[in-house]
């Protein structure tokens, strides 16, 4: 699996929509996961809404293959501060 795009810097209070290539027809087995919910939150459907600043990684994986995972970093900066 892999997740499009891989890295985004946005502003804290952005949205950014993630995607995997999973077929349609697995799409709906495809857990998001954010390792820093204080950073980044993310959707169901991979749509990532952005708190503070600071470094998120969001993870994807099947429901039935949880070894088969892939990650991207948000990096979230202060608005108007890159």
């Amino acid at each position: 699996m892999v997740i499009t795009p891989n890295f985004v810097q946005v502003d804290a209070g952005s949205l950014v929509q993630l995607s995997t290539n999973a077929p349609d027809t697995l799409f709906s087995q495809v857990r998001w996961e954010s390792r820093n919910p204080l950073i980044a939150t993310v959707s169901p459907t991979g749509l990532v809404t952005t708190l503070t600043p600071g470094t998120a990684t969001i993870s994807a994986h099947y429901t039935f293959d949880p070894l088969n995972i892939a990650f991207a970093t948000v990096t979230v900066t202060s608005v108007g501060n890159p």
